[in-house]
């Protein structure tokens, strides 16, 4: 019997953010856990709370190449196409054997 592996609460880590967002708080989340929080919004469909998280997720780690590609996919997903060919190709300068 195998269980799949989830690495957090995904639950109490939505709540928590959500709780974050409506409170106008800013509370830290690593990059492990912004990625399950925009995945969740993804699998939902949840738009505005998807733009919500990357936004969050690009001003804590704006550096991180995996932050960068969830707003391409947003950015493709909200039909600005032209904007997310352009954060592809400067992540690909960036790290062009990823």
């Amino acid at each position: 019997m195998t269980e799949e592996f989830q690495p957090y609460d995904t639950e109490g880590l939505i709540e928590r953010f959500e709780e974050m967002v409506k409170k106008d708080e800013t509370i830290f989340f690593d990059v492990d856990q912004f990625e399950a929080i925009i995945d969740h919004y993804f699998e939902r469909n949840e738009i505005n709370m998807l733009s919500t998280a990357v936004a969050f997720a690009m001003e804590q780690h704006p550096a991180n190449t995996m932050v960068h590609l969830k707003r391409a996919r947003l950015l493709m997903i909200q039909g600005k196409y032209k904007r997310a060919l352009k954060l592809l190709n400067d992540l690909e300068e960036i790290e062009p054997a990823n």
